[in-house]
């Protein structure tokens, strides 16, 4: 038995070397071979008494046990189950994951906020698109969610901007047309400016907006290149406005007196230019301008007192009086006093406001912000506002900016025009330029364009019809997929939470 012993022993040892080359799970060791001793020993002992009991059973009349040749086994004897053989299963990592597939799906780590459970993995899920970025993981800063009503798009949104900013970066809403984000603004310590008819509050969208200190290709920004910035946003403003007031696009004429109107009023007024005093160049506008010239300017000056006058009157007529705080964590425009006005009000509201707005952020200087687009179906409505949406998200990595565009379903992208127009190829191209997608529950109708929009395969489209309320599928790239479980606090949950009146949660607390 000794020599039986150190015979093994070895055997083991040499083993072991074969087994680490392999990358084999098992290892043999001393301590491991002390287990199996014990191990062989308490099994031995419960073999005796139970073939105690099976003689006892037999000495009543039951069936006895029937043994081979040598016997029945003994305490002493070397065969039987008193021996218990050590035996090891080679195998490699490679072959494990072949063996056991899809136990867990692929993670994104710990880096960046919480946002709650990976159901595929059954771990945390968390994500920092800068992280990412800075990782060349993923190489875009947009991101759009889709969710039908009440599914909990809203409260992903919601945590997901409000625990960045509670790791250091700050938020931004653009038009928010319902008012929900403004007790989210003022819990993170954040302030919100209210644009209404017959309010006190008024922004200037001609506003020149923050000065950043370098420009795109990281050289110091310089006095020239500063005025040519801020000439090229209050021109695409104004043709923005032209062109929804015209309900049209603006054809060279038209263009031509807006970029003269815009020259003049800045040679008069530098910095202070206001849309009242490009309104009284378009409608009185210098002898020089003559023929069509001079009757394009007249007629773009009667569209435009409509920015000036009527509803709108009061609110982008003058020089701002509120100011876009840089320092603060978070900071919101309210427009729910539009929610049941025309669309034209709309549209020049959400271009002025995402104007003036996107002038103070567009500062590599202020640091990272989220900025979020909620009810983004309006904001696609219109060419301009588009247009202006696209060039932001263009140049989003160099402000570090990260855009969330909000929409109920995939199709609200068909409103921004027929298939195979240019605003249609406009709206494509934001869905083009997100690498981060977020799913909740749609309806079945929307299976084509899951499909062919998003690339989603059948298995991924029945998940999502049956995704419970507050979980959503999460794709990353173009092949990662994530089911994710969207956690509140108890604190977040009043804040965050859109259906308080329906008393219908739309996600699940922690």
């Amino acid at each position: 038995m000794a020599r039986q012993g150190i015979a093994d022993h070895v055997r083991g040892w040499f083993t072991l070397g074969r087994h680490r080359q392999l990358g084999v799970v098992g290892v043999y060791d001393r301590a491991t071979s002390k287990q199996f001793a014990i191990a062989g020993k308490s099994l031995a002992r419960q073999t005796l008494r139970a073939e105690r009991t099976a003689q006892n059973l037999g000495d009543q009349g039951y069936p006895t046990p029937r043994y081979g040749g040598k016997g029945r086994n003994k305490r002493f004897h070397l065969y039987g189950a008193a021996k218990v053989a050590q035996r090891f299963l080679p195998t490699t990592s490679g072959t494990g994951a072949m063996v056991y597939p899809w136990v867990a799906g692929p993670s994104l780590g710990l880096r960046g906020p919480y946002i709650g459970d990976d159901m595929y993995g059954g771990g945390a899920f968390c994500l920092d698109p800068w992280d990412l970025y800075k990782r060349g993981i993923i190489r875009g800063m947009s991101m759009i969610v889709l969710g039908s009503v009440g599914m909990g798009k809203s409260s992903c949104v919601k945590s997901f901007a409000a625990r960045h900013v509670l790791h250091g970066r700050k938020l931004a809403v653009l038009s928010d047309r319902k008012g929900e984000w403004t007790p989210v603004v003022r819990w993170l310590g954040g302030s919100t400016i209210k644009v209404a008819p017959g309010g006190v509050q008024r922004i200037n969208p001609l506003d020149a907006g923050n000065r950043p200190s370098v420009n795109s290709e990281g050289r110091l920004l310089s006095d020239e290149e500063w005025c040519h910035m801020v000439r090229d946003r209050r021109l695409g403003l104004l043709e923005a406005l032209g062109a929804i007031l015209k309900g049209r696009a603006m054809d060279s004429e038209e263009k031509r007196g807006l970029s003269l109107a815009l020259d003049h009023v800045v040679d008069l007024r530098g910095d202070d230019a206001v849309l009242p005093d490009i309104v009284a160049f378009l409608l009185q506008p210098p002898a020089s301008l003559t023929g069509t010239l001079r009757s394009a300017a007249e007629s773009l000056g009667n569209a435009f007192t409509r920015c000036t006058d009527g509803r709108l009157r009061g609110m982008f007529d003058g020089p701002s009086n509120v100011e876009f705080d840089q320092e603060l964590s978070a900071v919101s425009v309210d427009t729910s006093s539009f929610g049941g006005t025309s669309g034209e009000v709309r549209a020049i509201v959400n271009a002025c406001v995402g104007s003036w707005v996107e002038a103070m952020i567009t500062n590599p200087d202020n640091g990272q912000r989220i900025c979020v687009y909620e009810e983004g179906w309006d904001n696609i409505s219109s060419d301009a506002d588009l247009q202006r949406m696209v060039d932001a998200w263009k140049l989003a990595r160099h402000y570090g900016i990260f855009n969330i565009l909000v929409l109920h379903k995939l199709t609200d992208l068909d409103m921004a025009g027929d298939s195979g127009s240019a605003m249609y190829a406009k709206a494509k191209s934001l869905l083009g330029d997100a690498p981060y997608k977020v799913v909740y529950q749609q309806p079945a109708v929307e299976d084509p364009m899951l499909r062919d929009g998003l690339g989603l395969s059948d298995r991924e489209i029945r998940t999502i019809h049956t995704l419970p309320m507050g979980t959503g599928l999460w794709m990353v790239g173009e092949t990662d997929r994530y089911k994710v479980r969207n956690r509140l606090t108890r604190e977040e949950m009043p804040i965050f939470d859109t259906n308080t009146r329906m008393d219908v949660k739309e996600a699940v607390p922690a």
